[in-house]
Order: structure tokens, then sequence, then C-alpha cells
């Protein structure tokens, strides 16, 4: 090779040397550039996929990008902090919840309504006391307080309302606390007494009403009063029913005995029947406490329509079993609105019975269904007016 050759030759190896180089410079910038790229990025729940790379960010190898991503993924993980395996709600303790922005806060004490969530983990809440007449009396994130209850009818404060605590009532003496049908109404009712032929099984206290059984050789006329008994009467006195025997030839010690009880019992019910005439005769006219008066029917009927208001008369009516067809026509055939609440009444008497006077046992229906409604003045009304032993007896 002469001296021009060598020449060319040096020449060629400077030139793709310099190549190198500026390839590997190029290659160290590309990489550099990687890294400020993935530090640059956000990463959502510790993944993330990057921005397509542009033509310089091509050069670097595809296991590169690989190794870069897992480094970066890696990293974010250590920065979780551990919560013993638990993740997301399960990871908060009692006095914890999971807040909107994706953490636990602390919950506020009892008193206190959540203002605002706490800004970051293991932060304060931002709790403010409840306002006067309000109450929360469990630890909370609840963001309004609840309104302290009032005092109702016949019953009187024990304990105020407080911030962490809801106002105590009690019911006057002679009076009994009962829970209406929502469960969250309640009411004050007079204790119940023991009527005509019963006997008192359970005193009335604040929170039940007085309970009473027959007397002894007596049975139940209706909820307020019991009769004795007089005659064989099945499920009612059964003790004066003649049990099943075999028959024996006449005059025998059995025959004696069933005739000998047949008498004692005729001669009994004689006495019981002229019983009520002669006190009738003596008292002019007052029947005695075991015989409740007989109350007509047009005059339950228009008391009920005094008491009851208009606009809850159908309510009433419905809650008694009357038809929507019975109610309807009841409107079609009086034009008067009284009229028409008469005859609805008639139509639900129709289906009791029919009869010219109100059993007992219809009024107490009549009474828990306006108590069922909430109308308690309209119940105690019609109950001492008609149910009490004063009004029995007049």
């Amino acid at each position: 090779m002469d001296g021009c050759d060598t020449i060319f030759v040096d020449d060629d190896k400077r030139r793709s040397g310099r190549e190198s180089k500026e390839k590997g410079k190029n290659e160290l910038s590309s990489l550099e550039f990687c890294w400020m790229f993935l530090d640059s990025v956000p990463l959502v729940g510790g993944r993330s996929a990057p921005v397509p790379p542009t033509a310089a960010m091509r050069k670097p190898k595809l296991c590169v990008w690989f190794l870069l991503i897992l480094i970066r993924a890696l990293h974010v993980i250590a920065d979780v902090p551990h919560s013993g395996g638990r993740v997301g709600k399960e990871s908060c303790s009692e006095n914890e919840f999971w807040s909107k922005r994706g953490f636990c806060c602390d919950k506020c004490h009892a008193g206190f309504k959540l203002k605002e969530e706490c800004p970051g983990p293991k932060m304060r809440s931002d709790c403010v006391k409840c306002d006067e007449g309000t109450y929360l009396d469990i630890v909370n994130y609840i963001p309004n307080c609840f309104m302290c209850q009032e005092c109702r009818r016949n019953s009187k404060e024990l304990t105020p309302c407080r911030a962490n605590a809801d106002r105590v009532c009690r019911c006057d003496q002679g009076f009994y606390k009962k829970t209406l049908e929502d469960n969250l109404q309640w009411e004050c009712l007079r204790c119940k007494k023991c009527g005509p032929g019963q006997i008192e099984t359970q005193q009335c206290s604040a929170e039940k009403n007085t309970e009473c059984r027959c007397l002894e050789n007596h049975y139940p006329v209706n909820k307020s009063s019991c009769e004795p008994c007089v005659k064989c009467l099945p499920n009612k006195c059964d003790h004066l029913c003649a049990s099943p025997t075999t028959q024996h030839p006449t005059g025998s010690p059995d025959a004696l005995g069933q005739i000998l009880t047949l008498i004692i019992t005729m001669s009994a019910e004689s006495k019981s029947e002229s019983v009520p005439l002669t006190r009738q005769s003596e008292t002019e006219g007052n029947l005695p406490d075991c015989v409740p008066r007989e109350i007509k029917l047009h005059e339950f009927f228009y008391y009920v329509l005094d008491q009851v208001p208009v606009s809850k008369f159908k309510e009433l009516m419905r809650r008694l079993s009357v038809s929507e067809q019975d109610i309807e026509r009841a409107e079609h055939d009086h034009r008067i609105c009284k009229d028409a609440h008469y005859q609805m009444l008639r139509v639900w008497s129709d289906a009791c019975g029919g009869n010219s006077v109100v059993s007992f046992e219809h009024i107490q229906m009549m009474i828990e269904r306006l108590r069922d409604m909430c109308l308690v003045n309209c119940a105690e009304n019609i109950e001492s007016t008609f149910l009490s032993q004063d009004a029995s007896v007049s």
C-alpha cells in the first residue's frame, strides 16, 4: 500500500470514530431525557402509561424502557403506606371514615357535627358543636344535628336537651307512654281502671298500661267489665256445664246429682234475672255497675261526626274497612257532607252486626283507629263519654 492509500485509510478511521462518539452522546442524552420524562409524569394508583415519545426518545432500546418503567413503579409502591394488607375503606379504624378524596379521616365526637373533611391523611377533620335545640349522641361524620324532641301533652321534662343527648320526657302520674305505628311518635294516655267484675294484675307505670282480668267465676263482657257466671256458657263458664257421662237408670246417684245441679242452676238464674229489675225500680232507672248502659246508634254516630275532622273522616272509614265503593256511593247519594258521613257509619255498623245499639267492642275499635291516626283528643273524648265507668252507670 502506498502513501496515498495510507492517508485515505487514516481519514476513514478518524471519521468513523467521530461518528461513534456523536452517536454515543446522542444515546446518553436520550437516556437522560427518559429519566426526566418519567419523573415528570404523575402516576395515579401506582400505574400510568407514559406519553408517546418523540423521535429522539425512540432511539434507546425497548428493554431500557421496560426497565425504567419497572423501577418507577417500584418507587411509587414503596411510597404507599402499609395498612396490614387492608386497602381503601377497610384500612380505616372504628373512629375514622373514608373521605371523598380517597383517604381516612377522623370522625367527630358526640355533640359535634362535621363541617369539613380532613385535608389529608393523619390530619384532623373540622367539627363544630351542635346548635341549641339540636343534638348528636354518637361518634359521627354527619353534617347536620338532630332536633331535640318536645315533651307532649300530659308529660314533663326529666332531663333537658343537650348537644350530646336528646331531651327526656316522662308521662305524668296516672298516664302511660304509648308508641304509635311509625315508632317515632308517642303520646301519654290515661291509665285505665279495672271495671266491674275485674281485678288488677299489673299496675299502671310510665311505660305500660294497667292490666286487668276477670274475677274467679266471672266471664268478660267487653274489655272493661266482667259478669258473674250464672249458667253454662261454652269457653266462658265451663265449670257450670255438665260433663258428658254415661247414662244410668233412673234413681241412680248420678241421675239424682244431675237433677239437683239443674235445680240449683235454675234457681240462680231466676234470682239473677230478678235483681236488675228490683234495683232499677229502687234507683229510678240507674243501672248497677255490672250492667253497662245501652248506647243508641244515632247518639254515637252524631257524637263521632262532631268530633272527627271532616278532612280525616274518609281515612277513618278506610281504616274501619269500609270499601271505596261504599264511600263513593255515600258521597254520590248525599250532597251534604254530614249526611254522607252518616251513611258511611251506617255501612260500617251494618258490617259489624247492624244492631240498633253500639257494642263496646265496636266503640273500642273506633278509638284505636283514631289513635292510630294521631287524633288523640277525639279518641279520649269518645272514650270518656262512652267507655268510662262514670258514663256506663249514668
